[in-house]
């Protein structure tokens, strides 16, 4: 396999997940308006669940559990819509601010994905702001 098909089977593992039944369209949904920033993701997961993953994670953060004690070794990645950042391109600046606030996000929103907008100053329209913000889809 080149190295162009493991980094593509990469992407195809990381970013399509399919619907579980037809019963997950039929949802309450919410509407608002498109943002004009560039789609960025976080991604967070148990380093001892057992899957392997080839990309290097930005950080990795130990928690210990309040249940049991254990202490899990959490990572996080930033991605664009397409791949992870990297620190030569971070998609402007969300890999390095995921990097900085990573035990903050890691707390605040768990394992898995979440998809969102990354605005502000200088990506695409910058609504006249000083400052860059991520806003998450599908919080619900």
């Amino acid at each position: 396999m080149s190295e162009f098909d493991k980094h593509m089977n990469g992407i195809k593992k990381l970013y399509y997940q399919a619907a579980t039944a037809a019963s997950d369209l039929n949802r309450d949904i919410v509407i608002t308006e498109k943002i004009d920033g560039t789609n960025a993701q976080i991604l967070i997961r148990d380093l001892m669940d057992g899957e392997v993953t080839t990309d290097e994670p930005l950080k990795v953060v130990e928690s210990e559990s309040v249940e049991d004690g254990s202490v899990k070794k959490l990572a996080i990645w930033a991605g664009q819509r397409t791949k992870f950042c990297t620190p030569a391109k971070d998609n402007f600046g969300f890999g390095r601010w995921v990097e900085t606030n990573a035990a903050e996000l890691i707390e605040l929103l768990g394992p898995g994905r979440h998809f969102g907008e990354w605005w502000g100053q200088k990506v695409q329209r910058t609504y006249g702001l000083t400052e860059k913000r991520f806003s998450l889809f599908n919080v619900s």
